[in-house]
């Protein structure tokens, strides 16, 4: 029979209030007093950590948080194990106090409003895993830039295949139109195949390339590379535009 048992600490962790193996070499540690952990586990070898990648397995319920993660396999050799913490489920209980209050910091294009978006701060957690909880009521975006952009009477976006991203932000006015490269920076083109003279109806994206269609054109583009012209003899001009 069983006559010891011998326990090893191998690390710290959160006051767990449940454990599940998950797959292989996978653990989740659920908490009610801290942020819940997925742990992946790797066995250290002598000579560094062995692992043998085989197909994506599921990991069942958790499917929905996690996905697919890559089924692993250790050969055996005692010594120690090293823990990964794949991803993490935030807890913001059991909540001691609370309180009100205007941010502490705020953009200044939010800070002339005359009502504040109020955050509610908790003193959450418990012991080792005590935290300061900050809720907003809704997502409040960091300003990068801004401009004025006066007569602008619709916009879009518009990807580019190069990048495989929203490279260009199309503005249309009354009678003109504004093509805006985004990056790093927002820089007006001056020379673009992008019709400008007129009011853009409509772009957006058909595949790789780009359509803009004005009050009496249509235009295909890669990129800044304009590839087909169609103009529309049209009593009124164009009123309404889509991709089907």
């Amino acid at each position: 029979g069983i006559k010891s048992l011998t326990f090893d600490k191998l690390a710290s962790s959160i006051l767990t209030s449940c454990i599940s193996g998950v797959g292989s070499n996978f653990l989740f540690l659920g908490s009610r007093l801290g942020n819940s952990l997925l742990l992946r586990y790797y066995v250290k070898q002598d000579g560094g950590i062995s692992i043998k990648n085989e197909e994506p397995m599921l990991l069942g319920d958790l499917d929905d948080l996690y996905g697919n993660v890559a089924h692993t396999e250790h050969t055996q050799s005692s010594s120690a194990y090293k823990f990964e913490v794949c991803d993490s489920l935030v807890c913001i209980g059991p909540v001691s106090d609370a309180c009100v209050g205007e941010p502490a910091f705020l953009s200044e294009e939010f800070s002339h409003k005359s009502d504040h978006d109020l955050e509610l701060v908790l003193c959450s957690g418990h012991g080792k895993n005590g935290s300061l909880s900050v809720l907003q009521h809704s997502v409040r975006p960091q300003v990068v830039t801004t401009f004025e952009l006066p007569g602008c009477t619709n916009m879009w976006t518009v990807l580019s295949e190069q990048d495989d991203k929203h490279s260009f932000l199309i503005l249309s006015r009354e009678e003109t139109t504004m093509v805006l490269q985004t990056g790093q920076e927002i820089t007006e083109l001056d020379s673009s195949g992008f019709s400008t003279q007129s009011s853009t109806v409509f772009a957006g994206n058909m595949k790789k390339f780009i359509i803009q269609a004005t009050l009496t054109d249509v235009r295909l583009l890669d990129g800044l590379k304009q590839l087909h012209y169609v103009p529309l003899d049209m009593r009124g001009g164009v009123k309404s535009c889509d991709i089907c």
